[in-house]
């Protein structure tokens, strides 16, 4: 046994003496040769793999190419293997895009094509606001028939393009995409309602709105008669509302008993509860993500719809701002409306505030607050509004500063209510004054530059011009005026006059009586200041129609001073007085007006 082992011993021994003497043979034979050492391959992640913490087998090879890993080959990506590479939190890279989403959602808002470019109807699968498939008939529209009113394809595509270039970018309510066959499926009111709109100022059509008018109107009050209804039916309505069909009288426009009915007609359906299966009549079938968010941008657009109808009539607003519209926390907005329209929201809740706090007053028979609150709420209301605008400031379009300008209007009028005793009388009708000059000029500014927005104008910007004509009017006549520039306050009083009756579809619409309307209250008020009475008073009597309680004592006073500026049968004249307020006697504008 031990002679074995001293045998392997010894066999291992020599072989190692052969090892080390041959090396020593081959170091011999090549003293001058240097000895190579080859590197093991370095194993590293490519930016792909490492961004998803997977496993990476691409090999980077010393001097050569890098060789794709798998991965990378299966889902043809880019191998890349950057060692400065640094991963991208999944959540933060999230919110980055959404941003820019919704930044290019508010430019496509806000920007229109220009004069005679065609709008392209682009295939859609998934827009984010229907819930059917872009089909190829999209690109084609199809004819439509109306009672005795028939429509080609090429007609219908035409009226299309001009409401989307035009009225569109004021209220984004619709997917410019989808074309028009959509709407028309979707409601055959919707599609005829855009018809109607553009067809108020459409040069190649100039029959048609008047051709269209009785049987629109009986398509609309036949499809609210019907039951059940569409949510769907709800956005012509709130198109309707902004911009209302032409009426020959007042009393006949049934555009704010729409606005009721259309948000009457939300809560039905349901828009107030987006994410909730529409159970108000409707299958209770869970909602789809694209149906969610049509279903909330529809409802935020009939608060800031009815909202704006409750400022121009004077009335308490119906608007409801729930949870759905919550644009002060980004985690209460979670369906992403659109810019543009989140925007318009904060105005007009700004404006439903200035109403609930100012014109509220329960133990008041016209529900004006207390002068002993007023002065306070004021103050803070108008720091509100200062907060508000500088969050806003670098997201406003032009139309947007135009809304944003009017709810200071709306905010300011309250200044006619402050009795001349208190010590803020002055201060708060110099708040006025600049407010009106300000919207007056911005309107006209903005009218300079779009040389189409006078004809497409919707109607709550022409009420609150109404109402910014107004307060000169009372201002620039009263004893205030020494305070106030003139000559300023004149020229944009009358260029107003002139934008009314630029915006005039016909001769005796609202815009049209509105402007005849301030023409004679001018002359009235110029005539009053030659008499013993020697100012235009700022005191008003009409104290219950809330911020445009001044239009409608302005129209009362008017009314009153008829015999001033036109004597009756037997009766002398005692002061000049020109020929158009001569004429009023023939212009029965007032019984036409539905304000008092």
């Amino acid at each position: 046994m031990i002679m074995a082992e001293a045998g392997q011993t010894i066999e291992h021994s020599e072989g190692r003496e052969r090892e080390t003497s041959s090396g020593d043979q081959s170091q011999s034979t090549t003293p001058s040769e240097p000895r190579l050492k080859r590197k093991p391959p370095a194993f590293k992640a490519c930016s792909e793999c490492r961004q998803q913490k997977l496993r990476c087998e691409v090999i980077s090879e010393p001097g050569e190419a890098n060789q794709s890993c798998a991965r990378c080959r299966k889902y043809k990506l880019q191998c890349i293997v950057d060692d400065n590479f640094k991963r991208v939190k999944k959540r933060g890279k999230f919110e980055e895009l959404q941003r820019e989403v919704e930044e290019l959602r508010r430019r496509l808002a806000i920007a229109a094509p220009q004069d005679g470019d065609p709008l392209p109807y682009v295939r859609r699968v998934d827009d984010g606001v229907s819930t059917q498939s872009y089909d190829v008939s999209a690109s084609a529209p199809s004819m439509q028939q109306l009672e005795n009113i028939s429509l080609s394809g090429e007609r219908v595509a035409h009226l299309y393009d001009e409401f989307i270039r035009f009225y569109h970018p004021m209220l984004p309510l619709l997917n410019p995409y989808l074309g028009p066959n959509h709407f028309f499926n979707l409601s055959p009111l919707l599609g005829w309602t855009i018809v109607m709109i553009a067809a108020r100022r459409s040069q190649l059509e100039p029959t048609l709105l008047a051709a269209l008018t009785a049987p629109f109107e009986n398509l609309l009050w036949t499809t609210i008669r019907s039951a059940p209804q569409s949510y769907h039916v709800v956005k012509p309505l709130c198109l309707l509302c902004t911009w209302p069909l032409p009426t020959d009288s007042s009393p006949g426009d049934p555009t704010f008993l729409l606005n009721g009915i259309m948000m009457q007609m939300a809560l039905k359906c349901g828009l107030h509860r987006p994410s909730c299966p529409p159970v108000f009549g409707s299958p209770s079938t869970a909602n789809s993500g694209a149906e969610t968010r049509d279903r909330s941008l529809t409802w935020c657009v009939c608060n800031i719809v009815i909202q704006r109808a409750s400022s121009i009539n004077g009335q308490p607003s119906t608007s409801i701002y729930n949870w759905a519209l919550d644009t002060d926390q980004a985690v209460a907005n979670p369906l992403h409306l659109p810019d543009s329209l989140l925007v318009q929201m904060r105005i007009e809740k700004f404006c439903d505030k200035v109403t609930r706090s100012l014109y509220s007053e329960t133990l008041d028979p016209a529900g004006i607050v207390a002068e002993k609150k007023s002065a306070t709420l004021m103050s803070l209301l108008r720091m509100d509004y200062q907060e508000l605008e500088s969050s806003l400031v670098s997201r406003l379009s032009p139309i947007d500063k135009l809304n944003l300008l009017a709810a200071s209007l709306h905010l300011h009028s309250f200044a006619f209510f402050i009795p001349d005793t208190s010590a803020a009388h002055r201060s708060e009708l110099a708040h006025l004054y600049h407010s009106a000059t300000n919207f007056i000029s911005a309107l006209l500014e903005h009218a300079a530059q779009s040389s189409t927005f006078v004809h497409y104008c919707p109607q709550h910007l022409q009420s609150f011009l109404l109402s910014a004509s107004c307060t000169l009017l009372r201002l620039l006549h009263s004893s205030f005026a020494t305070h106030l520039d003139i000559s300023q306050g004149t020229a944009l009083f009358h260029s107003a006059l002139l934008f009314l009756r630029n915006t005039s579809i016909s001769g005796r619409d609202s815009a049209a009586r509105s402007a005849e309307v301030l023409s004679r209250m001018w002359h009235v008020a110029a005539a009053a200041t030659t008499t013993s009475t020697g100012t235009y008073p700022l005191e008003l009597r009409t104290r219950c129609r809330m911020s445009i309680s001044h239009v409608i004592d302005s129209l009362w006073r008017w009314r009153e001073s008829w015999p001033l500026a036109v004597p009756r049968v037997g009766e002398t004249q005692t002061h000049p007085v020109s020929d158009d307020v001569a004429k009023l006697s023939d212009f029965d504008l007032f019984s036409s007006l539905d304000w008092v």
